[in-house]
């Protein structure tokens, strides 16, 4: 959206102003083991309200027995009595639990006795029956039962299991399997499987798997009073509380699920850590108050990954908006706090990216540079108006290049845009960064009602690659002549 100042008067209105006062620096953190605090802590509220698993010390055979005659009953297919066999198994309670794990997770039991036994767990209000179904997901060689776990799993939704559930959403491969999660996680107000039910609703080569997904989409929808899945899925992502969707439901147990997961930030192992990622990604807000606590930890490496996760959530992490603005007083930490400030959208930190503008860090600078382009149409007339300044004086390749970017991100730079094709040829910088920018500029255009534009950004997406595609030093070199040659072409042919 382009600020309602012209550029001209962004100008004017710079000169002519009172610099503001550059805000004070926050004083530099205090660092602890805030992860292994907070995980001890949790550990010990949830131990200590953790019923007893004695069950009034019930005969273990007797137990057996019992439960073996409620499989049996379920799997008899009778539906008359299943309420009963249901409601009695909540009543044994946890006696149940080993019986009815050996008797799902086996191959050697039938069909109808492994999906009564999952039907069972799912029975039973308890974290360790929902374990069970979890593992059953993770682990099962054969898709049906794990698409049944996911199913009965979802019978009695409890939030600690969303982080386990949005893994498996990452890499289950059976479709109708990840139809039930993404159902599951939306009965604990996690709402990221919207997007992978569209996508099999639209891809699916199998009409029964298609039909599923549309059918547990349209229910979806229904639950949450929507008719459209794209207006859905932007409720989901919105970090406004007129217009975004219900709060996840919360627990100590949750908690401590993310706890863990940010405490992996700190491995060697970087699937771990790009796993830890995708999840917070994929929990916005639940996800982002942790993290933002996170920022003071005493090992650097999980504030180093924490402030990046928060920058992958974008605006939804903005509770965590007055962390990171303390964070940029953390030298292993600034350029990444500056990044995330811009990737959530705190206004309230603009500033503070402003004044890292005329620091003497590169990194920082840099980062600030950058991070302000993200602002979008949250940038104020300040944000562009030293932007543009900066670019009076002499900067590296680097610098200059990132703030090209941002004023064309923030709507402030037409002018620029041409320039942009220079950096796709250059060997002194990343080009992503430049084709991200112009992307930004050309949807900008189109989504204004320019069929000019359209037509261009079309084009200009069929020349993205498939993923994973290999491409050649000499390959690559004719790729991106060809991309700048395009922006170019663009530049000039849009007003």
């Amino acid at each position: 959206m382009r600020s309602p100042f012209a550029l001209g008067g962004i100008l004017v209105l710079c000169a002519c102003s009172p610099t503001p006062e550059p805000p004070a620096p926050p004083p530099a953190p205090e660092h602890g083991p805030v992860v292994a605090t907070a995980i001890e802590r949790l550990e010990r509220e949830l131990e200590a309200s953790a019923p007893n698993k004695d069950e009034g010390n019930l005969d273990a055979e007797e137990v057996a027995e019992q439960v073996r005659g409620l499989i049996e009953i379920l799997a008899s297919g009778d539906r008359s009595i299943a309420e009963v066999a249901l409601e009695e198994i909540a009543l044994v309670g946890l006696p149940a639990l080993p019986i009815l794990r050996s008797c799902a997770e086996s191959d050697q039991e039938s069909d109808g006795r492994r999906a009564a036994a999952l039907e069972l767990l799912g029975a039973l209000p308890h974290p360790d029956a929902a374990d069970v179904l979890l593992h059953t997901i993770e682990t099962d060689p054969l898709p049906w039962v794990r698409t049944h776990a996911a199913w009965r799993l979802g019978h009695r939704p409890q939030p600690w299991i969303v982080p386990r559930l949005l893994l498996r959403l990452k890499y289950e491969k059976n479709y109708e399997t990840v139809v039930w999660i993404a159902d599951t996680l939306a009965r604990c107000h996690n709402y990221s499987g919207l997007g992978v039910l569209f996508t099999i609703l639209n891809s699916a080569s199998d009409p029964a798997d298609q039909e599923q997904a549309r059918a547990r989409l349209q229910a979806i929808l229904a639950e949450l009073d929507f008719e459209d899945a794209g207006e859905a899925w932007q409720a989901w992502l919105t970090n406004d509380p007129e217009e975004r969707l219900p709060e996840p439901l919360d627990s100590p147990r949750l908690r401590l699920e993310i706890w863990r997961w940010v405490q992996r930030l700190g491995e060697f192992q970087l699937r771990g850590v790009d796993d830890g990622r995708y999840l917070f990604e994929s929990m916005g807000p639940h996800a982002a108050r942790i993290l933002g606590q996170a920022l003071s930890d005493e090992d650097v490496y999980v504030r180093v990954h924490a402030a990046q996760s928060l920058q992958r959530i974008g605006p939804r992490a903005a509770v965590a908006g007055p962390d990171l603005v303390a964070a940029l007083a953390d030298p292993d930490l600034a350029a990444n706090a500056a990044l995330a400030i811009g990737s959530i959208q705190y206004e309230a930190g603009e500033a503070a990216l402003l004044h890292g503008l005329t620091g003497g860090d590169p990194d920082l600078r840099l980062a600030c540079a950058r991070g302000l382009g993200y602002f979008g149409d949250k940038a104020s007339a300040q944000a562009t108006g030293g932007l543009r300044a900066l670019l009076e004086e002499e900067l590296s390749d680097e610098l200059r290049q990132a703030v090209e970017e941002s004023l064309v991100r923030l709507g402030q730079g037409d002018d620029l845009v041409e320039g942009l094709s220079r950096w796709l040829t250059s060997n002194q910088v990343e080009s992503a960064s430049s084709r991200r920018a112009f992307e930004v500029w050309l949807r900008g255009r189109a989504d204004g009602g320019s069929e000019d534009a359209a037509q261009l950004l079309e084009e200009w997406l069929a020349l993205e690659l498939p993923p994973n595609t290999i491409l050649t030093p000499e390959e690559r070199a004719v790729l991106e002549e060809k991309r700048s040659e395009f922006i170019l072409r663009a530049a000039r042919a849009l007003p």
